[in-house]
């Protein structure tokens, strides 16, 4: 099966506006914009060197970019911490009721309490995927 890059989720997840990120992909490109919405309507792909580019722009690798940009985990001293990208977010279940934040390069930016032991990590993870979405979007 082909892997297939989330392009429209990376941009949305990006700390770059996507004019920077079409010029970067498309320097040459006398309207760059459109050669980006080409590709984003599905009548154009990246080649090899723009999927560096754009791995490079986020700090990431090509293939983490074609693994779903997706979250890392590990876990010490009842402290569980999940990376994705410049986002960190932490599950203290060391306290009751356990805390969650969720931080951008070290910031924090949102803390909520989970009265509910039992939140599937799909759940959590998808939460912390709409807020980031939210903060991305009130940072431009």
């Amino acid at each position: 099966m082909p892997q297939t890059l989330d392009l429209k989720g990376i941009i949305a997840r990006s700390k770059h506006d996507k004019k920077v990120i079409a010029a970067q992909l498309f320097p040459h490109a006398k309207y760059p914009d459109m050669a980006l919405a080409r590709v984003l309507k599905g009548a154009g792909q990246l080649d090899a060197d723009q999927i560096s580019k754009l791995a490079h722009m986020h700090g990431t690798t090509a293939s983490a970019l074609f693994e779903g940009y997706s979250w890392q985990s590990k876990s010490s001293n009842g402290v569980t911490t999940f990376q994705l990208g410049q986002y960190t977010a932490e599950l203290d279940t060391s306290v009751d009721p356990w805390v969650s934040r969720l931080h951008d390069n070290g910031s924090l930016f949102h803390e909520t309490v989970l009265h509910s032991r039992s939140v599937p990590v799909s759940e959590l993870l998808a939460g912390y995927n709409e807020l980031i979405t939210a903060h991305e979007a009130s940072k431009k």
